[in-house]
């Protein structure tokens, strides 16, 4: 981005505690005793603590000084006849800390479920060296959703999210990205033929896409109607396919730091001018006060914030000016060898989809998609939706790439416990004679660190993220030229480890995501 804006930490940094491994399910507003999930007043259902993640993922990461947290969910459903509109509500952090069952994002749960929203209260991994895997996870929440849509009443057409601070970017980094991009940070992740076209740019590491190869509940949609958020992922990653998104600028500001490139981009922006004078002339604004007065949509009385965004959400979420959710082509893996079936999959059985299969924009002429249809040679792909009663969507452009395909991470299937004090090691083996290496070993242990001053810390900080080698804080070293992981653990803890692998420095890269325990 051209205007960078630090992620403060002091937006409710709440603790957590993990809550019990099995789901609960409560009716009405029956009392729960787990201070953390709680039954959200004016729900029909509230299903709390869900895990959205595999097995092995579904599991409370702790590390020293931090309070544990988790990647779940509180799904809330409203009284009356479904199926409703999906409202995701994100809180923020900083990706450090922050907590999902908060006061406030606990109340604006309640206040979206008395809209008729189906509304899901989400947690997610935090730490350094999270991404591409946080907006991984964010993609497979919706498929989630969508795959769970009659348990919980969802209208798998009409799915938004409202995000504050990290909340917000990572909402808009994981509903503006696809596949096709490839990266180590959100914000500078860049399309695989971009990154094939010039290696030099990774700074060394090894780009991976922003979502799985082979993702879980793969014959639903990951993409969605809408967005809110206060930090998005927009200057020069724009393309047509992005949802709209309604953000906030300061008192008597016209044309917010994104205008320009959301109109270039052809992606609709809303900027609710807000109303306090600490926010007078700010292009942007971090964390507004929900409470604060604002102009509504027709402009002819004051309304609170708050309201002012569902008014949006009336309009772009449940109503006829809703966009269409993007479609996505199959399959995820990009490169192939010899020739590839590709199928294209949109939110809704009811939308149409249209295509080209030659780089040009599709138009409502151009061929509706009916069946996968196979290609033998490097080929684009450019497809937008219609469902009746919406907005079309924007086009999405899909890059099937013949060439040698990435090696597979073949072994080892799990990570073995670590111990503290005791010497580690565990060799990581592909399908490729001379593979390269890389690791992004996500840690919170940094922000913690007393012992060193604010610039130390900070300086620590971009190096981990620029080399993804958050294993240094626990006392253990990646060999990117060997593969290996080896050292003696200092620290207890929980780390989710994506391991990549690339035949050389010009090539695209697998990975494979691991869970480290150190007891």
């Amino acid at each position: 981005m051209s205007v960078w804006v630090r992620i403060t930490l002091s937006f409710l940094l709440g603790s957590t505690t993990l809550s019990a491994a099995d789901p609960v399910k409560h009716k009405g507003n029956v009392a729960n005793t787990n201070l953390m999930a709680k039954p959200a007043e004016g729900a029909l259902e509230n299903h709390l603590d869900l895990s959205y993640l595999t097995p092995d993922r579904d599991i409370a990461y702790v590390e020293p000084d931090h309070p544990s947290y988790s990647a779940r969910v509180n799904v809330h459903r409203p009284p009356g006849n479904g199926p409703f509109p999906c409202l995701l509500v994100i809180h923020g952090g900083g990706y450090f800390g922050g907590d999902k069952d908060s006061a406030a994002f606990h109340s604006l749960c309640e206040a979206a479920i008395k809209r008729g929203y189906v509304t899901v209260n989400v947690g997610y991994i935090k730490g350094l060296n999270i991404h591409p895997q946080v907006q991984r996870d964010f993609k497979e929440l919706v498929r989630w959703l969508r795959a769970n849509a009659e348990r919980f009443s969802i209208d798998s057409e009409r799915i938004g999210a409202w995000g504050f601070s990290a909340g917000g970017w990572l909402a808009s980094s994981s509903a503006m990205s696809t596949v096709d991009d490839v990266g180590t940070r959100s914000i500078r992740s860049v399309r695989l033929t971009e990154y094939l076209r010039n290696p030099g740019t990774n700074n060394g590491r090894l780009y991976v896409p922003f979502d799985a190869a082979a993702p879980n509940h793969a014959s639903l949609s990951s993409r969605i109607n809408v967005i809110i958020a206060d930090f998005h992922h927009s200057e020069g990653r724009l393309t047509p396919d992005d949802p709209i998104v309604a953000t906030y600028v300061g008192l008597g500001v016209e044309k917010g730091i994104s205008h320009e490139s959301f109109q270039q981009a052809g992606v609709p922006l809303v900027e609710i001018e807000l109303s306090e004078e600490q926010t007078r002339g700010k292009g942007n604004w971090h964390v507004p006060d929900l409470t604060q007065t604002v102009n509504s949509r027709a402009g002819n009385k004051k309304v609170s914030l708050r309201d002012r965004m569902f008014e949006f959400l009336e309009v772009h979420l449940k109503g006829s000016q809703t966009r269409t959710s993007p479609p996505e082509a199959r399959p995820n893996r990009r490169i192939f060898s010899k020739k590839t079936s590709v199928s294209l999959i949109a939110a809704s059985p009811r939308a149409t989809i249209h295509y080209t299969t030659d780089d040009s924009k599709p138009t409502a002429d151009s061929p509706v998609y009916v069946k996968p249809f196979s290609i033998s040679e490097t080929t684009t792909i450019r497809a937008f939706a219609i469902v009746p009663g919406m907005q079309p969507s924007g086009a999405i452009t899909c890059d099937f790439i013949r060439g040698e395909v990435p090696p597979k991470i073949s072994s080892p299937a799990k990570l073995p416990i670590a111990r503290v004090g005791k010497p580690y090691s565990i060799q990581f083996k592909a399908d490729a004679d001379s593979a390269i290496w890389d690791i992004a070993f996500q840690t919170r242990s940094v922000f913690g660190r007393k012992d060193l001053s604010p610039e130390k810390r900070e300086q620590l900080t971009e190096e981990i993220r620029a080399k993804g080698s958050g294993s240094a804080q626990v006392g253990l070293t990646f060999d990117r030229k060997k593969g290996a992981l080896t050292g003696t653990p200092t620290r207890e803890g929980v780390h989710v480890v994506q391991i990549r692998a690339a035949r050389g420095p010009r090539s695209a890269a697998s990975d494979r995501t691991y869970i480290l325990h150190i007891k």
